[in-house]
């Protein structure tokens, strides 16, 4: 039986776990031998085994194992994909020729026709052939009106306009219609069937909200039935006209949005710093230029190696902070303090962390106004922008947030308070729709905290 010796814990890492290959070492490209085993049985646990536990095969141990293999045994699991020797895994096609949906995105960026908007109330469109050598009158040149999908009017137009050329055309569109979303489309297809494309492929189109659209009657909250807190051992119920919302104060999140006997909601928000590497942040063209000193052996031979050093992808939430007060029949307050940081890493690895802020407001009409806000701690690394950041001040060395979110959930009375603890916060300011019910409600305005401030700030090194 061959052994190593290792001692102290064992280091994450993104590699998958392979029999008779390094997954960190050899890559698709690897030429030659893997290994000149012959492996018969695999088993993998989560703690060492004595002598008499190696040549054991009882169902216990078999059920303790985290990986036992057989191979003896042939289990069919499904088709997959591979990429190759040399293959990537950028691309806008899948290997049985299906097109990614990226793919309609590249064709409309590149599309050799502009449509542009000049007067669309009257129905007045600049068009652009952005084409070489080829007349606009080689194409097809349609229109059409539509509503959640359904056509309420169509025709064709003719246009003759040399490459490089533009002109202005008008579409027949009828007068507005109060309360009613319509859409104008303008479309290029191509007239017969050719060696590359069929009859009626689109070359070129584009979309145009038409007027006509009245915003939803607005609801005062003093049309619904009051709220009710409960404060119960670990949790906060929120209680309202067919809905009732909990939060847990151990995990620092909203756990549960049930309406009516339907429970909506699988796990509650919570600050995520990660997203997947893309392909070129995947590769290792870049490593050595982009070399950081986050960089450590074990994460891969690729840009993304920082991220995974530092522990972006595994950050362990720590709730510091927990309030919760009714502020009147029809608002319910519910303020989270939390910090995020990596749970356990090497010592002398680089280090950061997040401190983080929710502020719930549940209101009487079922609305959940979450603003989240995100500071992060020590000096931080250059690593993937958070998706929830349109403006993000990039810091080594940062006190100011990485962004902060307002975010609405909505669905479809008496007062308490428990507090354990509440922190200051500050900073930019970002606003988004997160679930909303189909109506429109009057939402009143929450007075700041002491000592906040709602301006952009930029911290020592942002650019």
């Amino acid at each position: 039986v061959g052994s190593t010796s290792h001692s102290g814990e064992i280091d994450h890492n993104p590699f998958p776990v392979n029999i008779g290959r390094n997954a960190a070492l050899h890559g698709m490209e690897h030429p030659g031998q893997l290994a000149n085993a012959a492996v018969d049985d695999v088993r993998i646990f989560a703690r060492a085994l004595d002598d008499h536990e190696l040549e054991s095969d009882s169902p216990a141990l078999r059920r303790e194992a985290r990986l036992w293999l057989e191979f003896e045994d042939v289990e069919q699991k499904g088709e997959f994909f591979s990429l190759g020797i040399g293959g990537r895994s950028y691309g806008v096609v899948w290997p049985d020729r299906i097109p990614q949906p990226e793919l309609w995105q590249l064709k409309k960026s590149a599309q050799p026709v502009a449509i542009e908007a000049v007067d669309i109330p009257q129905g007045l469109v600049r068009i652009v052939n952005w084409h070489h050598v080829t007349n606009l009158s080689e194409l097809d040149a349609s229109w059409r009106v539509t509503t959640e999908g359904e056509v309420l009017d169509e025709g064709t137009f003719e246009l003759a306009l040399a490459p490089a050329e533009s002109t202005t055309v008008r579409i027949p569109v009828d007068s507005p219609a109060p309360g009613v979303e319509r859409w104008l489309e303008v479309r290029f297809t191509l007239p017969d069937e050719t060696a590359w494309a069929p009859r009626g492929h689109e070359v070129a189109w584009e979309q145009f909200l038409l007027p006509g659209v009245t915003a939803a009657p607005v609801q005062a909250l003093d049309r619904f039935a009051p709220l009710s807190m409960d404060v119960t051992d670990g949790a906060v119920i929120v209680r309202g006209a067919g809905f009732t919302y909990a939060f847990d104060e151990r995990f620092g999140t909203l756990s549960s949005i049930r309406v009516g006997d339907v429970e909506l909601l699988q796990q509650g928000p919570r600050a995520n710093v990660w997203r997947a590497p893309l392909a070129n942040e995947r590769d290792a063209w870049g490593v050595y230029r982009g070399r950081l000193s986050t960089h450590r052996e074990g994460m891969g031979n690729d840009i993304a190696n920082g991220w995974r050093a530092v522990g972006l992808d595994r950050l362990a939430h720590v709730v510091e902070g927990f309030d919760a007060w009714q502020r009147d029949e029809r608002e319910v307050v519910v303020d989270i303090v939390a910090h995020a940081a990596p749970p356990v890493l090497p010592p002398g690895t680089f280090s950061l962390g997040f401190d983080l802020r929710y502020r719930y407001r549940v209101l009487a009409s079922g609305d959940i106004l979450l603003e989240h806000t995100i500071i992060p701690k020590g000096t931080r690394t250059v690593g993937p922008e958070p998706a929830s950041a349109s403006s993000a001040a990039r810091s080594r060395s940062s006190t100011c947030p990485i962004s902060s979110r307002r975010t609405t959930v909505t669905s479809p009375t008496s007062a308490g308070s428990v507090s354990r603890a509440r922190r200051g916060w500050v900073c930019l300011r970002l606003e988004s729709s997160y679930w909303r019910p189909a109506r429109s409600t009057s939402v009143p305005t929450t007075s700041r905290e002491p000592g906040t401030r709602s301006s952009s700030c930029r911290s020592r090194g942002s650019r």
